[in-house]
């Protein structure tokens, strides 16, 4: 039963901090419990990663002996952007709170500039 379902088992502090932060809004949802569940795994992804980064640093030696980008740090970016893309889902997108995307600001200032 869905009801008995430990959605924090097996998440790290983070990710089950975000999800008992969030969880209160979608309690009647197991779909959007599934997702803020997947949005906390993420969570706790990303501070791994970040351990890592630390640990390892940015850049690192590549197969031929020069430093490149660790890898971490192209993971770290994409498990960012999944995450966006999850609030955006549960319908916690920053543009909620602020109307006007980037393009609409850049929109705007062309548009001032123009009729000026």
């Amino acid at each position: 039963m869905i009801e008995d379902f430990d959605y924090t088992q097996g998440l790290g502090v983070t990710g089950a901090q975000v999800f008992r932060e969030f969880a209160g809004n979608h309690m009647d949802n197991p779909d959007e419990l599934l997702q803020l569940r997947s949005l906390a795994k993420l969570f706790d992804a990303v501070d791994a990663l970040d351990s890592a980064l630390a640990e390892t640093g940015v850049m690192v030696k590549g197969r031929e002996g020069t430093l490149v980008v660790n890898g971490a740090v192209q993971e770290r970016r994409m498990t960012l952007s999944a995450i966006s893309k999850l609030w955006k889902d549960l319908g916690y997108s920053p543009a909620t709170e602020d109307p006007q995307t980037r393009s609409d600001r850049a929109r705007a200032a062309a548009r001032a500039r123009w009729d000026r």
